[in-house]
C-alpha cells in the first residue's frame, strides 16, 4: 500500500504541525496547533492519569523518554491521547504533574537497559489517511475546537 503523503517533522497537515517522536515506534508523530494535541501512543490516558507509553510494547524507551519531554515542552489546553479519554482544559499542565514520576523511574530503568546509538536527523513518516480514524469522544472535541478556532470543514 503507497502513503497519501510523507510527512517530516515540521510539515503541516489541516493546520496541525506534525512532530516527529520516535520511541514507542520509530515513525510516531503528534499533530499540534498550539492549543490541541493529538499526541499519539507516545501520551495515553489510563486509570485518569496521563502516562507515557508502556515499556513492553515500545521499541526505544530512550527515545520514547525523549518524546515525552519533547511533547511537555508544548503548552495544550486539550490533549488527544492514543488510548484513554481526551484530556479537555489545562491538559498539558495535567500531563506535567502526572508524568514526573514516569519519567523519573523510567530514567533510573534505563541505567540498567542501554539501547544502541539514537538516530540523527528528521524522519519520514508515511501516512496512508484513509487508514487514519478517531473515536467518536475524539471527534467530538476536534469538531468543537476547530470551530471554536475558526477552521473551514
Amino acid at each position: 500500500m503507497r502513503p497519501d503523503s510523507l510527512l517530516k517533522d515540521g510539515d503541516e497537515v489541516a493546520g496541525l504541525r506534525v512532530i516527529h517522536i520516535p520511541g514507542h515506534t520509530p515513525g510516531s508523530i503528534a499533530l499540534y496547533d498550539g492549543t490541541l494535541l493529538f499526541s499519539g501512543d507516545t501520551l495515553n490516558v489510563r486509570e485518569g492519569r496521563v502516562q507515557g507509553p508502556p515499556p513492553q510494547y515500545t521499541a526505544d524507551m530512550r527515545q520514547a523518554i525523549a518524546s515525552v519531554r519533547k511533547l511537555l515542552s508544548l503548552k495544550f489546553d486539550v490533549l488527544l491521547p492514543g488510548h484513554g479519554d481526551p484530556v479537555v482544559g489545562r491538559a498539558s499542565e495535567k500531563a506535567l504533574q502526572d508524568l514526573a514520576t514516569y519519567l523519573r523511574a523510567s530514567a533510573a530503568g534505563l541505567g540498567r537497559r542501554q539501547r544502541g546509538p539514537e538516530p540523527e536527523g528528521p524522519r519520514e513518516v508515511r501516512v496512508d489517511y484513509e487508514s487514519l480514524h478517531a473515536s467518536p469522544a475524539e471527534a467530538r472535541v476536534v469538531a468543537h475546537h476547530k470551530e471554536d478556532q475558526g477552521y473551514e470543514a
